[in-house]
């Protein structure tokens, strides 16, 4: 190992990315990482790793394309590139094909990744002669992973390589190119290396050819012999490190020399024994790669077959985890006693299911042997706890054995959420101690089941968690839409299937704005717009049109934007508020009547003053026109002129008055229409300060470049009025003279229009009630309660907002702001 190296680890998966680097910084070596391959050409810009680690799939380009680019930059031409992918098969050829060293099947076990980077890293170049390089050497290997990784190796020590795919194939390149040495692997197709050293020598020229034979197989005395007999330069064993071949190859070539070979008769036999042998060692192999895959086919099994019960709705406690399958895969490791434990409904450890113990012996498995703290080191501390932990067995071990009837035996927790929920108990007869393989296979099988469990365990709980809310949603009072941000529907509950007039199947997958009359789909548009800055809008008024009947229905819709999965949804509420906008109706006209009454009174005066004075005018001409004779000149024409110009402009205030007074009359409908604010606040003042005047002065502070705007100037109309009203009536009688002052501005892209007074104000007790219906400060009489109730809901329908300040004996300014609208 190289505790110098570094290795750049170019991998988009970070949790991929955090294992490969967590397993090689373990190795001491120096770590690059890279999520994409812009990242990763941008770290070689700047650093020359030793290694490159490179997933074939990567976000931002493809494979081949970034090898090529990596091995183009000056300090990458020679650098090993191992490609990671989970698709062997299908990336090989391109991996070997493009510039890749080798290829790793992930999931990448961390010993076969230590073990792979060492090969490519371990060599001591100051070690070979340089005096030998390019020298000229050929490579015979079936393994094209191997061979690859051989020539990479020896072209970085300034070698030219060849290579060959077989032994028949490096015969004919020996005669072709007359190589300084050939390196070959033994077990080959066509012509092995025993025979093509054989065939080799046997051709004068090439007698004093080096030769080196490796192999991975042939490992005992007898091999080396046959190697020595067929006239082989030096047997070298494959090991991790490559040096041991470099070192051997550097010694062949300085001290090459005529080799002899035994006689042919005798090499023959030797080499058809040590074949037979091989083929019997590699038949003992493929049986164990067989048991293998037979135990992994049952663990597979085992997921599968839980996983369709699961599937079909069978719960955890009707599924069986040790099952046929399962008990055939540990009799063929050699267990024949398994206890599945799980925490019941009293938190304590019971028997699930057993196997190799009978009905008679349950009550000796819930004592746990007669040693429950065995169960319980694994159980608290969840890890796994072998007895015997060591060859010597103490006498607690040797009594728990006994009673349990097994030689050794295993302990396994389970755990799910970090909690641990059970354990996993196997027992053999066979042996002292478990094997190594049988620890391997029995701790991965453990962690299937655990697996397993937590799986049933999710998947009650999902289940559980979708009933609850199906539940919560079909039984709210409330209409409940759940869509996107760009309005589409994707659940809804039964009250929304009664608001809209339709079936779940049919509002699916539609937009919420097809349920919304033409009047006020600008509303739910602006809605949707707000709600992604805003989080939460509403609640506000809308009217739904139902599907059946047409019917159109008058609802208070709440947005609020909810992130599930790194996914945003829009979670509406509806609630159906027209019988209740009825009854709202009969206090907003009591309202009206009484502002109406309160404002009539001070008119009439207003008005009888111009008219007596008309009348007496009239009057006071008819006397003198009924004595005046047609030759006087007491009565000129000038005089007529001026009392009737005085006449017109009493009669033009009167008429003034009344038009004013129409503002005040227009009706709650859902028109909407370009506004001139600055026409309907005046239009407004002008009604009250006719009865005001006298005790406060009307400021207007209006800005000079407010944009045109919609909005519904008959609901905006009353709300200015209404608080015209308020704040005239909170300036005491009998004070010096008071102002209001009325200001117009643009801030945030929304008109904002504040009415300040300098009255009374408001206690802190009493402003967050204000908004409240029926709460009202003024005398029995004076008001219902329902006036700031009326202009709050009506400036949250129309969209905007209204704010209030106040300081007691020192005045209240209310604030509304309105959205401005663009054409839809």
């Amino acid at each position: 190992m190289n505790p110098a190296a570094s290795i750049l680890v170019i991998e988009d998966n970070a949790g991929t990315r955090k294992k490969l680097r967590l397993t090689l910084q373990r190795e001491n070596y120096q770590i690059l990482e890279a999520e994409d391959g812009k990242s990763a050409l941008k770290i070689m810009q700047t650093d020359k790793p030793d290694l490159i680690l490179q997933d074939l799939s990567l976000p931002d380009m493809e494979a081949a394309d970034l090898n090529k680019q990596l091995r183009d930059m000056p300090n990458g031409a020679k650098i090993p590139i191992l490609g990671m992918s989970g698709f062997f098969f299908k990336n090989e050829e391109l991996a070997l094909n493009t510039g890749f060293t080798t290829l790793l099947l992930k999931p990448v076990d961390p010993a076969h990744l230590i073990e792979v980077i060492s090969k490519h890293l371990n060599v001591n170049v100051s070690s070979f002669d340089h005096t030998l390089l390019g020298k000229y050497v050929l490579i015979a290997d079936d393994n094209k992973s191997q061979r690859e990784l051989l020539r990479l190796q020896l072209s970085r020590l300034g070698l030219n390589v060849s290579v060959a795919q077989d032994g028949q194939e490096a015969l004919q390149l020996v005669q072709e190119i007359h190589p300084d040495a050939l390196i070959s692997d033994i077990l080959m197709p066509k012509l092995d290396g025993y025979k093509l050293c054989l065939a080799i020598r046997k051709m004068p020229k090439f007698k004093a050819l080096p030769i080196i034979l490796k192999s991975a197989h042939y490992l005992e005395e007898a091999d080396q012999k046959l190697a020595r007999n067929v006239g082989a330069s030096a047997y070298v064993m494959h090991t991790p490190s490559i040096q041991p071949l470099i070192d051997k190859l550097s010694e062949c070539i300085k001290s090459a020399k005529s080799a002899t070979i035994a006689e042919p008769l005798g090499i023959q036999g030797e080499h058809t024994a040590r074949l037979m042998q091989q083929l019997e060692r590699q038949i003992l192999n493929a049986e164990k790669l067989a048991r293998r895959c037979a135990l992994l086919s049952s663990q597979l099994s085992l997921i599968t077959s839980v996983t369709k019960n699961l599937a079909q709705g069978t719960s955890l406690d009707n599924t069986h985890l040790l099952n046929e399958t399962l008990i055939e895969s540990l009799d063929a490791v050699g267990i024949s006693k398994a206890i599945l434990y799980f925490l019941d409904s009293k938190h304590a450890l019971s028997v699930k299911e057993m196997m190799g113990y009978s009905l008679s012996d349950k009550t000796m498995l819930d004592n746990f042997f007669g040693h429950k703290e065995l169960f319980d080191d694994a159980f608290v501390n969840k890890y796994v706890v072998s007895i015997p932990f060591k060859k010597a067995l103490s006498e607690k071990e040797n009594d728990f054995l006994n009673k349990a009837g097994i030689s050794a035996g295993l302990l396994i927790p389970l755990s799910y959420a970090n909690k641990s929920i059970g354990i996993l108990f196997f027992g053999t007869k066979m042996s002292t101690m478990l094997g190594p393989e049988q620890m391997v296979f029995l701790q991965v099988l453990g962690g299937q089941i655990n697996q397993t469990v937590v799986l049933a365990r999710s998947l009650k709980s999902l289940n559980e968690s979708e009933v609850r809310y199906k539940s919560l949603m079909d039984n709210a009072s409330c209409a409940i839409v759940v869509g996107k941000p760009n309005g589409e529907i994707i659940e809804i509950n039964k009250q929304a299937e009664l608001l809209f007039g339709l079936t779940k199947s049919n509002i699916q997958h539609e937009e919420i704005i097809n349920f919304v009359v033409p009047q006020d789909q600008f509303y739910v548009k602006t809605m949707l717009n707000r709600i992604s800055k805003d989080k939460v809008v509403g609640p506000s008024e809308i009217h739904i049109k139902k599907r059946e009947d047409a019917q159109t229905r008058i609802v208070e819709v709440t947005g609020v934007l909810i992130e599930i999965n790194n996914e945003l949804f829009v979670y509406m509420m509806f609630i159906d508020v027209t019988e209740r906008n009825q009854l709202r109706s009969k206090g907003i006209l009591n309202e009206k009547l009484a502002t109406a009454d309160l404002i009539a009174s001070k008119v009439a005066d207003e008005i009888n003053f111009p008219i007596s004075w008309i009348m007496a005018k009239l009057e006071s001409l008819k006397k003198q026109l009924s004595g005046i004779k047609i030759q006087s000149n007491e009565v000129t024409n000038e005089m007529l002129k001026e009392a009737i110009e005085e006449t017109l402009e009493k009669t033009k205030k009167i008429d003034n008055l009344v038009k004013n007074l129409k503002g005040f009359t227009q009706t709650d409908d859902l028109e909407i229409t370009s506004v001139s604010l600055h026409e309907l606040i005046n239009s407004a003042a002008n009604i009250v300060m006719t009865e005001y005047n006298c005790k406060a002065e009307l400021r207007r502070n209006f800005s000079a470049n407010l944009p045109a705007f919609k909005t519904n100037s008959g609901k905006l109309h009353q709300v200015i009025l209404n608080l015209l009203v308020n704040a005239a009536q909170a300036i005491p009688e009998n004070e010096a003279t008071q102002h209001i002052t009325v200001s117009t501005s643009r801030q945030n892209g929304d008109i904002r229009i504040s009415i300040e007074d300098s009255g009374r104000g408001i206690s802190p007790t009493d402003l967050p009630k204000i908004f409240d219906p029926f709460f009202t400060t003024k005398s029995p009489g004076v008001g219902t309660g329902l006036g700031l109730y009326i202009c709050y809901q009506t400036i949250k329908n129309l969209g905007g907002d209204i704010e209030v300040e106040s300081q007691e004996n020192k005045g209240t300014t209310f604030t509304v702001s309105l959205p401005v609208h663009k054409e839809l």
